[in-house]
């Protein structure tokens, strides 16, 4: 396992799953409680661009969804396009197996990602409408994709999609309640938006609605996020930059309550700093956080009932990447050359 290059991490059992290592030549590891590596396989011959991991207790089986990019050339023009890996990974006893299942050749998807309701796996994929697929040049779309009711975790078969829209980024999030599927989505554009599209499978309606997120110069829109507390379900959304900027400035920001017939546009800003970043939120009502500049403090907090900030706490030279196993931080060291693991008490 290469500590700087840690890529993607999960929770199977008592284990963690985690990927590292360079763009064409990423390790699968499977550390214990303790962050001991127990095994590890090598994923080969895949120029790794993204991974969703698809998990089973009950079957003590992982399938691991595996994206990789190539350029396709047409008569004037280029464009990305992707294929879809698919592994398996299998737990008997304390032995681990690995295999890879099936690749999609040139699929041209971005993203998959499922939940598990009443013991049935439901899938949504993001996939590109390329330039191939259109009598002109006019852009990209986004097909979403969505399969359900299968009792056992296998391969999805995606036949027939849900919507085409306006072409959205890879980083989605997905939560299904009541027969209704939230999305909450980044739609590229001039400008781009960040947007929830909420789809009612009970009478076959589709919202779709966009949020006022303030947005700097140079700066985008970097990930978000949907949580339900109680009866309310809040999306979040955050920014950050790559470019050079007079003034840096990240910010979350939070959605009032999205289950209800009326969607207001209106955000409110999380956490009181215009500087908010390094944000880890793999547990869905706690977040950890940067919220000042060349800072070497972080802070992990709990959502109360409204979504808000509470129970907010300080951590010194360690940079969460992880909240693991009883709410137990996963970190790494300043210079990036340790892992370490903070207990906690569980919230």
């Amino acid at each position: 396992m290469k500590i700087d290059l840690i890529s993607h991490i999960e929770e199977f059992g008592n284990n963690y799953l985690v990927i590292s290592g360079i763009y064409g030549g990423k390790t699968l590891s499977i550390l214990n409680e303790s962050l001991d590596v127990v095994q590890e396989f090598e994923i080969s011959g895949i120029e790794l661009w993204g991974a969703d991991f698809h998990i089973s207790e009950v079957q003590n089986k992982v399938l691991i969804s595996i994206y990789s990019t190539h350029t396709t050339k047409l008569s004037n023009w280029k464009y990305q396009g992707f294929t879809t890996h698919w592994y398996e990974l299998n737990r008997i006893n304390d032995e681990f197996s690995f295999n890879k299942i099936i690749a999609w050749e040139r699929s041209d998807i971005r993203r998959i990602k499922n939940v598990q309701i009443d013991n049935s796996f439901h899938w949504i994929a993001f996939r590109d409408l390329n330039y191939q697929h259109q009598k002109e040049r006019t852009g990209k779309n986004t097909v979403i994709n969505y399969v359900s009711n299968q009792s056992e975790l296998s391969v999805p078969d995606f036949k027939s999609s849900v919507l085409i829209t306006k072409h959205l980024d890879h980083n989605f999030d997905l939560l299904i309640d009541n027969q209704i599927i939230y999305l909450s989505t980044i739609s590229f554009g001039a400008p781009d938006k960040c947007g929830l599209i909420k789809i009612d499978q009970n009478n076959e309606t589709t919202l779709i609605q966009y949020f006022d997120v303030p947005l700097r110069r140079l700066h985008h829109y970097q990930s978000n996020r949907l949580v339900k507390i109680d009866e309310k379900i809040f999306a979040y959304f955050w920014t950050t930059s790559h470019e050079s900027s007079k003034k840096y400035q990240f910010e979350i920001h939070q959605t009032v309550n999205l289950n209800q017939s009326m969607i207001s546009k209106s955000t409110t800003r999380l956490v009181d700093s215009d500087f908010t970043y390094g944000i880890i939120w793999n547990k869905p009502r706690i977040i950890s956080y940067r919220k000042a500049y060349k800072s070497n403090t972080k802070y992990i907090a709990e959502l109360d009932s409204q979504g808000k900030i509470q129970n907010e706490e300080s951590i010194e030279n360690l940079f969460p990447i992880h909240i693991g196993l009883s709410n137990d931080l996963i970190c790494v060291s300043e210079d990036q050359k340790e892992i370490k693991l903070i207990k906690r008490k569980s919230w």
